[in-house]
């Protein structure tokens, strides 16, 4: 892994607030996701980063990545907004390194996404005069036609959940990332 790599590595997870040290003080752009306070129970220095890469030299970024944040998933399961942006990084490093699990770390991120604005219990105790539904919304600019499709379709949000229908099988993005996203909605019941 060159300099150049190992410095994107650790700028990625500075982003996600992984990497806590004094030369990683400032928030970095970590792709969709730009947060130095994200992750909760989990500290790394950038000096333990590049001692990572090291003992790994057959390791590439995504792999690397993965290495480092499966912990920080297991310690972070219920803080769905840390989730969704380390689901990200790790699909667009995936799609980087031509890995083809960069589809389902999106849906991964989607679906953490989207329990970002869902609570379960409240839907249920409003469910005689409320209907929650997931809505698909793409985004014009960073969504690919096939996704597009899917544009103002509704859904039952276990459905979704189960299901997760974006991205679509096939998807045509050129990054690999596409973003359409399911957005909780809710309409009165008359």
């Amino acid at each position: 892994m060159t300099q150049n790599e190992i410095k994107s590595l650790i700028y990625k997870l500075s982003g996600l607030g992984v990497i806590s040290d004094k030369r990683n003080i400032k928030q970095i752009n970590a792709g969709p996701f730009q947060s130095k306070y994200a992750v909760n129970n989990f500290e790394l220095s950038s000096d333990d980063v590049i001692s990572l890469v090291k003992e790994n030299p057959e390791l590439d970024k995504y792999e690397l990545l993965r290495l480092v944040l499966s912990d920080v998933i297991e310690k972070n399961r219920t803080d769905h907004f840390a989730l969704m942006g380390i689901y990200y990084v790790l699909a667009w490093a995936a799609f980087e390194n031509e890995n083809p699990d960069h589809f389902l770390l999106t849906q991964k991120g989607i679906n953490a996404n989207l329990m970002m604005q869902y609570n379960p219990t409240l839907a249920e105790q409003n469910k005689d005069f409320v209907k929650t539904f997931v809505r698909v919304i793409p985004d014009n600019n960073s969504s690919c036609d096939k996704c597009k499709k899917l544009a103002g379709i509704n859904y039952d949000v276990n459905d979704f959940l189960d299901d997760l229908p974006i991205p679509v099988k096939g998807c045509t993005k050129e990054n690999g990332i596409c973003i359409a996203l399911g957005h909780i909605m809710t309409e009165m019941r008359y």
